[in-house]
């Protein structure tokens, strides 16, 4: 739990960029492989997974300064600002998925399915980042695998001496087990977007779950924000699954 990985010369490299990189690089060539496995040509699927990348990014950067901009009462400097939001990674990537289903001229739901499991996986690797760096900290807890982070470290600052949930770990185990569904599920896959929807509604009642260990301000009726977008996504996901799985049925 040492923020610091290691230096270049005077450069000093932190343990969450270094699980990002990794997070990235795992995700994009989870992602050529499933589009080479559906046939997408090269030189598409790599447009698709720069695109996915940016859109990614640039969501989580974006979520962070409507999230901190609206719990400060006050705009954020974009420059300035660190913070990130998972949830704006999701909306990057339907927004990329939406511009590069225009140029290849292929189904929106399908790009999305292909995207999921890359998605879950690369979340797994980043909570591990922020278990490293002690953000994203959980509450106070007795329990015996209960964590002390580090002087100094975001947790230790909320905290002090007393032990947290290891939040983030338990984050990046969901994951995990969310992207091993999502392979299994690939195998069973019914309708584009199947996959896509099928991850959202998971991860929103994974997401919801570790909101009840996680230190973030509860903003409305003893709930976080992460809650109460939470109890939208679950229930849209499900009923565009539903949705679709009937007019699947229909057309069968």
């Amino acid at each position: 739990m040492y923020p610091v990985a290691f230096h270049i010369g005077s450069h000093v490299v932190y343990w969450y960029g270094v699980m990002i990189v990794l997070a990235c690089v795992a995700g994009e060539l989870l992602l050529l492989w499933f589009a080479w496995r559906e046939g997408i040509a090269w030189d598409m699927a790599l447009l698709w997974t720069i695109l996915l990348l940016v859109g990614g990014r640039a969501g989580a950067h974006l979520g962070g300064l409507v999230r901190d901009s609206l719990l400060g009462g006050s705009i954020v400097n974009p420059l300035a600002h660190k913070g990130q939001v998972s949830y704006g990674v999701f909306v990057g990537i339907v927004a990329a998925g939406w511009i590069c289903a225009r140029l290849m001229r292929l189904s929106l739901w399908k790009l999305l399915d292909l995207a999921a499991p890359s998605v879950a996986l690369g979340f797994a690797i980043t909570r591990i980042g922020c278990f490293l760096t002690g953000c994203c900290y959980g509450r106070p807890t007795n329990l015996p695998w209960g964590v002390v982070f580090p002087p100094f470290s975001p947790a230790w600052l909320a905290f002090g001496d007393t032990p947290v949930h290891p939040v983030q770990l338990y984050s990046s185990l969901g994951n995990l087990v969310l992207f091993a569904a999502l392979l299994a599920l690939r195998r069973r896959q019914r309708f584009d977007g199947f996959l896509f929807l099928s991850w959202a509604a998971l991860y929103a009642v994974l997401r919801f779950v570790l909101e009840m260990f996680r230190a973030d301000p509860r903003v409305a009726l003893g709930l976080t924000a992460a809650q109460l977008a939470n109890l939208v996504i679950a229930p849209l996901a499900l009923a565009l699954l539903w949705v679709k799985g009937r007019g699947r049925g229909a057309e069968n």
